[in-house]
């Protein structure tokens, strides 16, 4: 869910059926809330990461 006029962040709910919001801001920082397991923290995180590399929707690191 994203609607930059309530809220300037992308809004993923439950992910994965496993409880835990996850917030994404336009400057690639992810906050997550309601996850309290750090190992369901990382594998639900590594999960969206790699989700969102599969959809197109990262951006490679350029070094300059």
């Amino acid at each position: 869910m994203y609607e930059p006029e309530q809220f300037p962040a992308a809004i993923v709910k439950n992910y994965r059926n496993r409880g835990g919001v996850f917030l994404i801001f336009a400057n690639s920082k992810i906050i997550c809330l309601g996850i309290h397991e750090i190992e369901l923290l990382e594998t639900q995180f590594d999960a969206l990461v790699e989700e969102l590399y599969e959809m197109g929707l990262v951006v490679e690191k350029i070094d300059f």
